[in-house]
């Protein structure tokens, strides 16, 4: 997921290691890089990035996604079912 931000270096940190924007731009696929980068200032996404994501992702990572946005029977959902459930909130 490509995320930008309005300065052209700018760094975050996560888990205790430092990330940072190269010319304004960070991409990652790491589901917890991207639940915290949404809640910085200063740094946008586009909304379809996230649903290309989403099929990236592993089922265990789905899942604690699904935790996350509070979707019940999520637990016993098979991947394509988590995806659909997870397009439906974002």
């Amino acid at each position: 997921m490509e995320f930008r931000s309005k300065y052209k270096s700018m760094s975050f940190y996560i888990k205790g290691e430092r990330k940072r924007f190269i010319d304004g731009v960070y991409n990652t696929e790491d589901a917890e890089e991207i639940e915290a980068l949404k809640k910085l200032q200063h740094v946008t996404y586009n909304e379809l990035d996230e649903l290309d994501s989403l099929e990236a992702l592993t089922v265990k990572e789905l899942k604690e996604r699904a935790k996350e946005k509070e979707i019940e029977g999520y637990s016993s959902m098979k991947r394509e079912e988590l995806i659909e459930s997870l397009k439906g909130v974002i």
